[in-house]
């Protein structure tokens, strides 16, 4: 068993993280990611809330859309296992 993804072979790597990506428990957690986002959209556009609340509220939601997004994540693991693949293999 491997210690780390990495030590899993590229093309393997490449097609599990393909798999995560198209399966039902990704796509729930996905939706749950978005369902939090969306109350945090709800809140920074609620009269009750503050401007420092809206403030931190707005640089959660970026940070969270961005970069942060399991979507975003899997598809640049996915990228970054491809280009591995298509890589000469290193000699120790």
């Amino acid at each position: 068993m491997p210690e780390s993804i990495h030590d899993i072979p590229p093309s393997d790597r490449h097609r599990f993280l393909e798999s995560m990506a198209n399966g039902p428990a990704f796509a729930l957690f996905c939706d749950k990611w978005d369902a939090d986002l969306a109350a945090i959209e709800a809140k920074i556009f609620d009269t009750a809330t503050t401007d420092a609340e809206t403030h931190d509220l707005k640089r959660t939601r970026e940070y969270l859309i961005k970069n942060h997004h399991p979507r975003k994540i899997v598809e640049t693991m996915i990228r970054a296992a491809h280009s591995e693949k298509s890589q000469p293999a290193k000699k120790a």
